[in-house]
């Protein structure tokens, strides 16, 4: 006589920075709804979770983690500070702000192309959340903005 043994579901909300659209969400969630002894899984984009009923005995948070992680997205253990994207927005203003002059006035091409390059690191976290997903092979807004800023930057030359 065979005895079948149920293990109790667990369920964990975790949460999931970096997701700009619903790509990304559904790109998360399907790699977590495949991961062994997931029983279900499901990311919120408006609230940046992704909650995941699992058998412990089969898989635990750290394969979730490096799952997430693995896509391009991260598990923040705190919540990221606004301050940081505050100060990147604020920088890349001051750079941005003559470029757009410049250009307005077709003046300097080089100086705009030396303004852009400081523009496009404060960019960075955009670059390499489109890089993670073209090595996926995805593509999510992370990778509209990065062509769109290269291209841009491009025909600035």
């Amino acid at each position: 006589m065979t005895t079948l043994v149920k293990t109790a579901v667990e369920r964990i909300d975790l949460p999931v920075s970096g997701m700009t659209c619903a790509a990304c969400a559904r790109s998360v969630e399907r790699t977590l709804a495949k991961a062994p002894g997931v029983e279900r899984a499901l990311v919120n984009l408006a609230t940046n979770t992704a909650t995941v009923e699992f058998d412990s005995a089969q898989t635990g948070v750290a394969q979730f983690v490096r799952a997430i992680e693995g896509l391009g997205y991260g598990v923040p253990s705190e919540e990221v500070p606004e301050a940081d994207y505050r100060r990147r927005w604020l920088l890349a203003l001051i750079f941005g702000a003559p470029v757009v002059a410049l250009g307005m006035a077709h003046a300097a091409p080089w100086l705009q192309l030396f303004l852009t390059i400081p523009v496009m690191f404060f960019g960075a976290p955009f670059f390499t959340a489109a890089w993670s997903a073209l090595r996926h092979r995805t593509a999510n807004m992370n990778s509209l903005i990065a062509l769109y800023e290269f291209g841009v930057s491009l025909l600035r030359v």
